[in-house]
């Protein structure tokens, strides 16, 4: 009989706390660094002190992966356990390979490292498929090797109000920026588990809150019949007025009707630092 599974991820996952709880999920924060303040995501600072300090003071957050000795303490609180960590994709942080050394680290224990390829309610997305797979009763390393397919079945799409974050990350040129909120161009993005990077979506162009009805109701068209209806994250960033989320929340559920359950939270700190303000993104995986 193999040993007890535990799933653990980065908190870049996104995921509430109560589907945490719920399937049995354990998060290490990452770390945020917000002026003066430091912290761990979602723990001692959340969206809202990110979004209070921007809008108010300009203050642009920070992110960096957890140190090697921030995971060998996490592991170590599963000792006798085999854990499968499932971790921010390696393109986008460096918190996969501080994973892997710190499961070198710990030789005595059985952990296997997971490169997601994916970021937020996507890579959380990724989190509950593994707990579905230790409730099946697989072994760790058989998990570990079957969400290497399940990452390249998961749908993410992201909704962005502005470049303002992204290029300030240096991700993109200023000026693409400028010119973006100049013509008033919201664009969207497509996660890729499979690469590990983002796919540039649909421009929309025009005021925030029609953009996102606009992109909400080609994202639930594409969808519609292709999706596993058991499970649909629908996130949101600080700043949509609660009217306006609960109307966007209200097309999601009607013109999705297969959707059984349609989860909605808050993404955390990580996207919140990268993506900016007024995003929306909706997470499913295909059937």
């Amino acid at each position: 009989m193999h040993k007890q599974v535990v799933i653990t991820a980065d908190s870049a996952a996104d995921l509430p706390p109560g589907i945490r709880q719920e399937f049995g999920i354990h998060f290490i924060p990452l770390h945020i660094t917000l002026g003066e303040t430091q912290g761990c995501d979602c723990v001692d600072i959340f969206p809202e002190d990110l979004y209070r300090a921007y809008t108010r003071q300009g203050i642009i957050p920070k992110t960096a992966a957890p140190s090697i000795g921030d995971y060998e303490a996490f592991f170590g609180a599963f000792t006798g356990s085999a854990l499968v960590h499932i971790s921010l994709g390696r393109g986008y942080s460096s918190s996969w390979q501080v994973a892997q050394m710190a499961a070198r680290g710990l030789p005595e224990e059985e952990i296997h490292v997971v490169d997601s390829g994916l970021v937020t309610a996507a890579m959380g997305m990724l989190c509950v498929q593994a707990a579905g797979l230790r409730d099946e009763g697989l072994a760790a390393h058989e998990i570990a090797a079957r969400l290497g397919e399940c990452k390249g079945r998961i749908l993410g799409h992201v909704f962005l109000d502005t470049l303002d974050m992204v290029a300030r990350g240096g991700r993109v040129p200023a000026f693409s920026a400028m010119a973006a909120n100049m013509l008033r161009i919201h664009p969207s993005v497509v996660t890729d588990g499979a690469a590990g990077s983002l796919k540039m979506g649909k421009k929309y162009r025009g005021k925030t809150d029609l953009a996102q009805k606009a992109w909400l109701e080609d994202t639930l068209a594409a969808l519609h019949g292709r999706i596993d209806p058991a499970l649909v994250f629908f996130m949101r960033t600080p700043g949509i007025p609660p009217e306006q989320y609960e109307e966007l929340e209200h097309m999601a559920r009607t013109r999705l009707p297969e959707a059984q359950r349609l989860v909605c939270g808050s993404i955390g700190c990580m996207c919140l630092s990268h993506c900016g303000f007024n995003c929306l993104e909706l997470v499913s995986i295909k059937k």
